[in-house]
């Protein structure tokens, strides 16, 4: 064999065997990597953990409601005139001491001008019965009239001071009527119901406005009853509304209605929010969320299999690079995270990637753990 010969054939051998040497660090880093042809092959299949450590979880409750008022006031009429005037519908945004309503007034100021002439024609009658008194008594220290007179003088200045008292309550009445032919609202808030037109005459004590207080309003979120233990008294919320997409809204829940709703198995939770520019009303759709920051044993949620269903399982890797299932229950979930209640302890190394093909028993290759790549 010639020495050209030879140097072919080892040529030919040497690119064999780097073909075969390729052919295997492929096939042996398909196995390490695709956990379905791990599968096939009954390679060690390729994943990454993650341990299982108390964490703060971030527990977000969601709940629908609509805005209602904080309360109600309903404005009875006082007077029984004709209605000149309503300035205001129901929907309107209203302001304290806004004018709302005003009755004619003709009638009662010419009763005020009657009263205001009374209470001048009584106060100078009583001061004109004070002194024929002091002049009758003057005269019955000197003896010149009897005592009979002074008791009739006495009586007299006691009616007096009555015609006067009573003059000055009729008038002092009529200016209170006068101040009433304009019905001003007691508060800032919205009209709710109106129940006058103008040309109309109520009669006294029936109702003429109801009125919403919304300087600060309420939103009644409907909460799930298993998580009313995670609902409390002045916890702060958020409130995003449909009305206002792209705001959030800071609240405060300040009451709370025990009786769950048999229907949809919810309590509702009363959520107060500053509303001083009365841009919310009552009736608006809106979502409340409530946080609650707890400290939990917790595994990585994309680990849980079956997560939300009764029956959820995980991955855990012993020392032996061995998966074994194992059932867990579950809490809360939040920011990538599954509260763990029963079924791991921390420290557990649970499998978060490679899951589709894994099976209880197969033996594994930890590509990463807690961020760390491993070889094995």
């Amino acid at each position: 064999m010639s020495k050209k010969t030879k140097i072919i054939i080892a040529a030919i051998s040497a690119g064999v065997i780097g073909i075969a040497v390729t052919s295997t660090l492929a096939v042996k880093h398909i196995f390490a990597t695709d956990p379905k042809k791990a599968a096939r092959a009954h390679a060690p299949m390729p994943v990454v953990l993650d341990r299982v450590s108390v964490m703060e979880i971030n527990d977000v409750i969601g709940a629908g409601g609509q805005t209602c008022q904080l309360e109600k006031v309903t404005m009875s009429a006082r007077l029984d005139q004709v209605v000149l005037s309503v300035n205001v519908k129901i929907g309107d945004r209203i302001r304290e001491k806004q004018p709302l309503a005003v009755f004619d007034r003709r009638l009662i100021k010419a009763t005020a001008d009657q009263c205001r002439d009374n209470v001048t024609r009584t106060k100078t009658s009583l001061e004109y019965s004070r002194l024929a008194y002091q002049r009758l008594v003057n005269l019955y220290r000197q003896s010149l009239i009897p005592k009979v007179e002074i008791e009739k003088a006495d009586a007299k200045v006691k009616e007096s001071e009555y015609e006067y008292s009573t003059a000055v309550r009729e008038f002092e009445k009529a200016r209170q009527d006068m101040d009433l032919t304009v019905v001003k609202s007691p508060v800032a808030g919205i009209v709710l119901e109106r129940s006058i037109n103008p040309g109309e005459i109520p009669r006294l004590g029936a109702p003429l406005f109801t009125l919403g207080v919304i300087d600060d309003i309420y939103i009644m979120a409907r909460v799930p009853e298993n998580r009313i233990a995670y609902t409390q008294l002045n916890q702060k919320v958020e409130v995003v509304f449909d009305a206002f997409p792209n705001e959030v809204f800071k609240g405060e829940i300040t009451k709370m209605d025990p009786n769950t709703d048999p229907k949809t198995r919810t309590f509702v939770a009363f959520v107060k929010i500053p509303n001083h520019q009365m841009r919310l009303t009552p009736g608006l759709t809106g979502f409340v969320r409530i946080r609650n920051y707890k400290k939990a044993l917790a595994a990585p949620t994309v680990s849980i299999i079956n997560p939300v269903g009764e029956s959820a399982t995980v991955f855990v890797v012993g020392p032996d690079s061995t998966a074994h299932i194992r059932a867990v229950k579950t809490g809360v979930s939040s920011d990538g995270l599954t509260e763990i209640v029963e079924g791991l302890k921390e420290g557990d190394r649970v499998v978060t990637a490679g899951l589709e093909f894994l099976k209880d028993g197969d033996k594994v290759r930890i590509m990463k753990e807690n961020g760390k790549s491993k070889q094995s």
